[in-house]
C-alpha cells in the first residue's frame, strides 16, 4: 500500500512539472499574432489609372473608321522569306518624268505587303527642314490625316537643303497594311516654303495614290523606295480608291507660282492655249463650252472670237476643284469672276478683262446667257487633237480630242507659260 501511494505521488508531481515548464515542446501549437488586414503589405502596388500610359491616344476608333485590312496578317504578301529583307520602288511604269515638282504638302498612299522599317528618296526643301509623318489609312484622306481618329505611326524631321538631298527615313518594324506618308517642309515653315520631289505625271500604271496640298492628283505617281524586313512574293498590295470628292479644294495652293519657273514681274505676255495638231473647224456650236487650264502666274484677260444666236455671251471663271461638277455646280464652287457681253451670230472678237487673278488651275465656262433657252454659242477649235494643254467640256461632257484656242494675257512673264492640268473628271 505504501508503495502504491509513492507511485501515485510521483505521477502527480511529473504532470505538474510539465505544465509549469516554460520551454517549448514539440507537441505545442505555434501561436501566430493577429495582424489587421490594413497592415498586410501589397505585393503589386495599385496604379492610379491616370498614370498608366494609353497605348492608342485619342478617342475610340468608330466602327466605320478602321484600317482597310487587319494589319499583321500579310494577306497580300504571298509566300514570305523571313530570313532576308528586300526593297521595292513604288514607281509608275508609264507617264512623263518631272525631275522637280514643289508643293507645301505631299502625301503618298501605299500598301505594304509585309513588315517594313524605312523609306529612301531624294528631296528638296526651301525651309532647310523636311518632316515625315506615317499614318494608317482609314478610308479617306481627311480621316487618315486630319481627323481626331488619325493613327500616327511614326514621325521624324530631317535637315534638308534646296538642292538634291537623299534621305533615309528609318524606324522600328511596322506590320503590313495600307498607309499614307505625309511630307511637309516643317511645322514652323513659312507659307511660302515648299518641298520638292520627282514624280511622273499622266501615269496610268502605278501602285500608289498621290495627294498634293491635300488634294488627290490623278495621273501623278511619286517614286518611293520602301525597305522590307522580309522578302514577300508580292511587293505591293492593292491601294483603296482615293477620296477625290470630299472637301474639294484647288489642285494647288493659289499664289505660289509653283510651275512658273523664273518670273519677270516688269512686263506681261500672252499665251495661246491651242493644239499643235488636229483638224481645224472654224465653227462649232453648243449650249455650253468649258475650258480647263493652268495659269502659271497672274493674269487678267482672255481674248477669242465667238458667235451667239442669243445676241449675248456669258463668261464665268471658276477655280478647278478636282472635278467638273464640284468646280462648276458643287456647293463649294468658287466663282472668281463673271461678265456678259453683246455677241452677234456672226464672228465677234471679245476681250474679256477683269481684276488680276493669281496662278492656279481654273475652268472658264461660256454660255449664250442664263435665259437663252435653246440658243447656242459658236467657236473655232481643232478635233482629233493630241498636243494641247487644256481639257474641253461641251454641254457638260468631256471631249478628249477637242482643243480650243484661247488667248490668255499674263501680267508678268513666266518662264513656263502653262502648268499641268488635272485629269478630266
Amino acid at each position: 500500500m505504501k508503495k502504491f501511494l509513492l507511485i501515485m505521488l510521483s505521477l502527480v508531481l511529473g504532470i505538474s512539472m510539465v505544465a509549469c515548464d516554460p520551454s517549448p515542446s514539440s507537441t505545442q501549437p505555434t501561436v501566430v499574432p493577429t495582424v489587421a488586414p490594413t497592415e498586410i503589405p501589397t505585393q503589386t502596388p495599385t496604379i492610379v489609372p491616370t498614370t498608366v500610359p494609353t497605348a492608342t491616344p485619342g478617342p475610340t476608333l468608330p466602327a466605320d473608321l478602321r484600317p482597310t485590312i487587319e494589319p499583321g496578317k500579310e494577306t497580300y504578301a504571298g509566300s514570305v522569306d523571313d530570313s532576308i529583307g528586300t526593297t521595292h520602288n513604288f514607281v509608275a511604269e508609264d507617264g512623263q518624268e518631272v525631275t522637280r515638282l514643289d508643293s507645301g504638302v505631299l502625301a503618298v498612299q501605299f500598301f505594304a505587303t509585309t513588315t517594313f522599317d524605312g523609306f529612301v528618296k531624294t528631296w528638296y526643301s526651301t525651309s532647310g527642314e523636311i518632316v515625315f509623318r506615317l499614318y494608317r489609312w482609314l478610308g479617306t484622306y481627311e480621316d487618315s490625316v486630319h481627323s481626331d481618329y488619325a493613327q500616327l505611326v511614326v514621325e521624324e524631321a530631317f535637315a534638308c537643303s534646296n538642292s538634291p538631298t537623299r534621305i533615309e527615313f528609318t524606324f522600328g518594324d511596322q506590320v503590313d497594311g495600307e498607309y499614307i506618308l505625309v511630307v511637309t517642309p516643317g511645322d514652323d515653315a513659312s507659307e511660302f516654303d515648299t518641298i520638292g520631289y520627282s514624280l511622273r505625271e499622266n501615269a496610268t500604271k502605278f501602285q500608289t495614290n498621290t495627294y498634293v496640298d491635300d488634294v488627290y492628283m490623278p495621273g501623278y505617281a511619286v517614286s518611293l523606295i520602301i525597305n522590307y524586313t522580309k522578302k514577300p512574293e508580292h511587293l505591293a498590295g492593292p491601294v483603296s480608291a482615293p477620296d477625290s470628292s470630299a472637301n474639294p479644294k484647288p489642285t494647288v495652293e493659289p499664289g505660289k507660282e509653283i510651275y512658273a519657273g523664273s518670273v519677270d514681274p516688269s512686263k506681261g505676255t500672252s499665251y495661246n492655249f491651242e493644239s499643235s495638231d488636229g483638224t481645224q473647224n472654224d465653227r462649232m456650236d453648243s449650249s455650253t463650252l468649258a475650258v480647263q487650264f493652268f495659269a502659271t502666274t497672274t493674269f487678267n484677260t482672255f481674248t477669242k472670237s465667238w458667235y451667239s444666236t442669243s445676241g449675248k455671251i456669258l463668261f464665268r471663271l471658276y477655280r478647278w476643284l478636282g472635278t467638273y461638277d464640284d468646280s462648276v455646280y458643287g456647293e463649294n464652287a468658287q466663282l472668281v469672276v463673271e461678265q456678259e457681253f453683246d455677241c452677234a451670230p456672226t464672228v465677234t472678237r471679245i476681250v474679256f478683262t477683269f481684276d488680276e487673278q493669281v496662278d492656279g488651275e481654273y475652268i472658264l465656262v461660256v454660255t449664250p446667257g442664263d435665259d437663252a433657252g435653246e440658243h447656242t454659242i459658236g467657236y473655232a477649235g481643232k478635233t482629233g487633237a493630241t498636243q494641247f494643254h487644256t481639257n474641253v467640256y461641251v454641254d457638260n461632257e468631256y471631249v478628249s480630242d477637242l482643243a480650243i484656242s484661247l488667248l490668255l494675257t499674263y501680267t508678268k512673264t513666266p518662264e513656263n507659260l502653262y502648268g499641268p492640268i488635272s485629269e478630266a473628271k
